[in-house]
């Protein structure tokens, strides 16, 4: 609807085998979602098994500790997402 801000989507499941085309997730959020909505993709399931964040959501979230690192997260986000947050 159009009060959407958000929409936010796990990349894989470990337990059922399953793996998002999130960038197809993002183009249809952008297709049919005010143009303020951002996508969030937690990445943790697929981090240690995609070489870079997929193209198209807005923020990406992983765990360090699944990749042998230790346990601390990291969030990637778009340039443009990034400057589009609150400053205060």
């Amino acid at each position: 609807n159009d009060r959407t801000k958000v929409v936010a989507v796990s990349h894989c499941s470990n337990v059922l085998g399953l793996v998002r085309d999130v960038g197809s997730v993002s183009d249809l959020v952008r297709d049919r979602a005010p143009p303020d909505c951002q996508v969030v993709v937690d990445g943790v399931a697929a981090a240690p098994h995609v070489l870079s964040a997929p193209r198209g959501p807005d923020w990406y979230a992983v765990s360090l500790h699944k990749m042998a690192g230790p346990h601390l997260g990291c969030l990637l986000g778009r340039r443009g997402a990034a400057l589009r947050l609150d400053r205060d």
